[in-house]
């Protein structure tokens, strides 16, 4: 699994190379962290703070969310798609380890 994270890291920063420009820079960084973790024995979004604190803004957005639907100022169809998104983000966010695949 280890092998196959690092070349895939690889991969990304191969793809952006010869990109200039502060979103290509922030990427190469991101994917040296990326790296330098898996190196150290852990998941990326495990040990990138940035992620720690997404995940937490998330559960933040989340709460607020909920009261906004709780107090009626939100329509049902509005808050699942935000809700929708706010899942997305977190899964982006966290380590796989912090969900449980349930066959259903």
């Amino acid at each position: 699994m280890i092998a196959g994270r690092i070349a895939l890291i690889d991969a990304g920063k191969a793809s952006v190379e010869n990109e200039r420009g502060d979103a290509a820079e922030a990427l190469r960084e991101t994917l040296k962290a990326d790296r330098k973790a898996i190196d150290a024995g852990k998941h990326p979004r495990e040990a990138a703070k940035i992620d720690d604190l997404t995940r937490r803004s998330i559960a933040a957005q989340r709460a607020r969310l909920a009261d906004l639907r709780r107090s009626g100022e939100m329509e049902e169809d509005v808050f699942h798609t935000l809700e929708e998104e706010l899942d997305w983000a977190e899964l982006a966010a966290s380590p796989p380890s912090s969900f449980e695949l349930v066959e259903g």
